[in-house]
């Protein structure tokens, strides 16, 4: 076993020295040399790690033109190359120059899975000369994957306007952060209610496609309340499902709480009978009229709002219509007209007749409701005169 670990040993050892200095054989010396020198080559598995290339001219002449192209061979996995795999520099002066060095930085993602080992990548040199001649080398740089990055997926939940009330519908925030250290990718939400006094109405599920480190999104989904809900804490359930940069996917059930501390104050339908008329306006025994009204809701929402007209067997009232008028939702401020026409008996007496209308309807929690109004009609009587013939003599 030592020896097999000695062997492991001596082979990171040499490949550690090749890939630090890399020198092009001095073919022609006074033509443009570029050496290749590596460092922070030892990379972690499951992050990305930043490596310095130096590209330095030991010729006696100027490259010009010079493209660095960074690859990672196709038989090679789990690693990838995120930032400035390519780099171009105008001229690289000689050794003759103080300054003949440049540099790339490149940034390479290691996934979690890849294993731990020696790998290596490609890079390539294209550049010219004085006379454009032109250079074309291809270097192989090592590196090291001796390390492996302990993950953390982790997403926190909180909500704002957490207090909701009874009766209404309210909306509030949910905020989820990431405090892993990897930022987390095609994140789906879903929200549900375990309480069936308590029902999400709107924004019931969400999509992000990705939730960086140390940062959150938020949702307002809006919750239906019902006024019977007593006063109290309930827990509503966030369904979550994403995946990590290696595509890993998880799923994880979150508990957020609101608290239902207050309760809507009723709202209450106020109907009401305005601008009654009759038509004509007096009114004979033998004749017919017309009734007209107005409904006016000066409170809430009334819904299937109906009015009939009860008039006692004993009335000399008869409605040529049907006594039920059905009106529909009435909202607030709206009004409505209602017209009956009627028929008086002609042995009617002059009186003062009361006729009842029940107005009924459903309120906003579609809770059934009536209420009773009376309206009257004076009967005027037919006076019948006669004139009789009278001889003056004898008036006198």
């Amino acid at each position: 076993m030592s020896r097999k670990i000695s062997s492991i040993i001596l082979a990171l050892c040499l490949l550690s020295f090749f890939i630090v200095k890399y020198t092009q054989p001095a073919i022609a010396y006074n033509n443009p040399l570029l050496e290749i020198s590596v460092s922070g080559y030892n990379f972690t598995a499951g992050d990305e790690n930043e490596m310095s290339i130096s590209i330095e001219n030991i010729g006696r002449a100027n490259a010009y033109d010079v493209k660095a192209s960074l690859t990672v061979p196709s038989a090679v996995s789990g690693i990838s190359i995120v930032k400035e795999s390519y780099a171009v520099f105008e001229e690289i002066h000689s050794i003759h120059y103080p300054q003949h060095t440049e540099w790339m930085h490149p940034v390479l993602y290691v996934a979690s899975n890849c294993p731990l080992g020696a790998y290596s990548l490609t890079l390539e040199l294209e550049y010219t000369d004085s006379l454009d001649e032109m250079y074309i080398d291809s270097v192989q740089i090592g590196i090291v994957v001796d390390a492996l990055k302990s993950t953390e997926v982790n997403l926190d939940v909180g909500v704002e306007d957490y207090h909701v009330t009874a009766g209404a519908e309210n909306e509030i925030e949910v905020v989820l952060l990431n405090t892993g250290d990897t930022p987390v990718y095609d994140v789906d939400l879903q929200l549900t209610s375990t309480s069936p006094q308590i029902v999400v109405l709107e924004e019931t599920g969400w999509t992000f496609d990705v939730i960086g480190i140390n940062s959150s999104v938020n949702f307002m989904p809006v919750l239906g309340v019902s006024r019977n809900t007593p006063l109290g804490a309930y827990s509503l359930t966030l369904t979550l499902e994403y995946k990590d940069p290696d595509g890993v996917s998880y799923s994880d059930s979150l508990i957020i709480g609101v608290l239902v501390d207050s309760v809507e104050p009723t709202e209450r339908t106020r109907i009401v009978v305005q601008n009654f008329q009759v038509t004509p306006t007096k009114v004979f025994p033998g004749n017919e009229s017309i009734m007209q009204m107005e409904l006016k809701n000066w409170g809430a929402n009334a819904y299937d709002v109906q009015v009939q007209l009860a008039i006692d067997s004993q009335s000399p009232f008869v409605s040529l219509d049907p006594t039920l008028v059905f009106v529909g939702d009435l909202r607030s401020n709206q009004t409505a007209k209602v017209i009956y026409n009627l028929r008086i008996s002609g042995d009617a007496d002059a009186h003062l007749y009361v006729l009842q209308l029940v107005i009924s309807y459903y309120d906003v929690d579609d809770q059934p409701n009536s209420l009773n109004e009376a309206v009257s009609i004076g009967v005027h009587s037919i006076i019948d005169f006669r004139l009789l013939d009278i001889q003056p003599s004898i008036i006198t």
